[in-house]
């Protein structure tokens, strides 16, 4: 039995019809769920009333956000969609995927603390598969990849500052 209906993309939230699509299927009964990178913060707005719970991708910190996404200034629309989410009580979770061609161990850390430190209790991140990337770029092995161990310790030293904190692969 269908219990929730899930928006995903793309990106959902280009999509001005989105706040009704979302209204009517919550009308129905079903539970209502977003993936976004937060990129429209005002359709976010309109979206939270329909919402019970949303994924928001975090690409990176500052310009590194901006880099990851390939489009500047982004990252200034993304901190407002996360303040949104922080000030609403609603469920959520950020999410990061971690391709090492972006990033270094270090980088992870900080951006880590960095969304603890901002109010953020469930974090992932989320560890990419070459394989299945579609850039060619990023489908190449990446030599300076940070060793299963030192990747799980890292967790261990973040597992303090996140109610839940999740390492996927």
């Amino acid at each position: 039995m269908l219990e929730a209906v899930v928006f995903s993309g793309g990106e959902p939230t280009v999509n001005a019809g989105l706040p009704a699509a979302a209204k009517e299927v919550k009308a129905l009964g079903f539970k209502v769920g977003l993936h976004t990178a937060g990129p429209y913060p005002d359709r976010l707005t309109q979206l939270l009333p329909h919402l019970d719970w949303v994924g928001l991708d975090v690409k990176g910190r500052g310009q590194e956000f901006d880099r990851i996404c390939g489009r500047s200034g982004i990252w200034q629309r993304h901190a407002r969609s996360l303040g949104i989410l922080l000030d609403s009580g609603l469920n959520f979770e950020c999410r990061t995927t971690i391709h090492w061609k972006d990033f270094q161990l270090a980088d992870v850390e900080r951006l880590a603390l960095t969304l603890a430190d901002c109010g953020v209790r469930h974090y992932a991140l989320q560890v990419a598969r070459s394989e299945q990337c579609l850039d060619a770029s990023h489908a190449q092995p990446v030599t300076h990849a940070p060793s299963t161990a030192r990747l799980n310790a890292l967790v261990k030293r973040l597992e303090p500052h996140f109610s839940r904190l999740e390492l996927r692969h």
